[in-house]
């Protein structure tokens, strides 16, 4: 039973350590692409039109001013105009709002560029609209976020199974029958928990992009490095295998295959799938996984300690009676 756990606790090593690049992956496209900035732009241009449906032509516009602005911009290329993208705020407060569509509006640009909007905002009760429909519309903001980082998540999760075939009925089954390795990734479960904690951590963090970058090029290398002292590599010799490249390797498909026996189903196809569906849940679900697997580590081994220590003296009396019993 020792043995069992301890090859699920290295299996989960692997997948954790995989589901952490790929959320390093998914920090990149969410920084590089200002995921955040954008989907908060989207919900800030929905409470607009909500509020003053006579600027409903020019949304896109004031957003923009509104999050870039400044008072509000969280990037440290908010001075810059190249950078419009990265200059968009990521949170926003119903207050700093407020304070924010009073000042942008009280501009003489604004009251040029934007009448609908400057007019809307002399309505008493638009106000009390903001107030009503702010944190709402926060919240689906926060659920449209949510659902897209989840998409992404999945693509690279299909795309780094493929790349480099995991099969994870393959990797379990090396797994349980390689002590040695089984060993290694036992050992580096701690490092690969701690790792996952401080990839915690940095999630709440408001860095810039390329500070974002620097920071997941250092993480994948740790993680990668990790991986590769334990002796397990997962991404295959392409060329060993198929001196035509990787567009030449072909085990994967096609998904039925004729044997000697008639038609059989490629294993290793949904091997790899099954691997897909597995890192598609994340890092998060398989940090508590390893959490959880690793603090009934000691429980089993106790409990393996006492049923060997249980059956000595039986073997002991056992084998004494054998050698001390005389024929009669």
């Amino acid at each position: 039973m020792l043995g069992q756990l301890d090859t699920f606790i290295a299996f989960v090593v692997v997948i954790l350590a995989v589901s952490l690049v790929i959320t390093l992956l998914n920090q990149a496209v969410v920084a590089v692409a200002s995921f955040r900035g954008l989907h908060l732009r989207s919900g800030i241009e929905v409470l607009l039109e909500q509020i003053a449906p006579e600027a409903k032509a020019h949304v896109r516009d004031i957003s923009n001013e509104l999050l870039c602005h400044p008072l509000i911009s969280d990037s440290t290329f908010h001075r810059s105009n190249r950078f419009k993208l990265w200059q968009l705020a990521t949170a926003i407060r119903v207050d700093e709002f407020k304070d924010i569509l009073r000042r942008v509006a009280s501009t003489k640009e604004a009251q040029h560029r934007w009448p609908g909007l400057v007019a809307a905002l002399q309505r008493n009760e638009v106000w009390d609209e903001v107030d009503l429909w702010f944190h709402k519309i926060m919240d689906r903001v926060s659920q449209r976020f949510t659902l897209s980082t989840r998409v992404v998540t999945c693509a690279w999760a299909v795309a780094i199974a493929f790349a480099v075939h995991l099969d994870s009925s393959t990797l379990f089954r090396d797994l349980s029958s390689n002590l040695e390795i089984r060993t290694r990734l036992l050992a580096s479960a701690d490092t690969m928990t701690a790792e996952a904690q401080r990839l915690v951590d940095a999630q709440n963090t408001n860095a810039t992009p390329i500070a974002e970058l620097q920071r997941i090029l250092a993480t994948t290398s740790q993680i990668n490095t990790q991986l590769n002292s334990t002796g397990l590599h997962l991404m295959p010799d392409y060329h060993q295998h198929a001196p035509g490249g990787w567009w030449a390797q072909d085990d994967l498909l096609p998904l039925m295959r004729s044997g000697i026996g008639g038609w059989d189903v490629n294993s290793h196809f949904f091997g790899v799938l099954f691997s897909a569906m597995l890192l598609s849940l994340g890092a998060p679900f398989w940090f508590n996984v390893l959490r959880q697997a690793a603090s009934l580590r000691p429980i089993v081994a106790n409990l393996a300690h006492d049923e060997r220590a249980a059956a000595r003296p039986a073997d002991a009396s056992g084998g004494s009676d054998a050698t001390g019993a005389t024929p009669s």
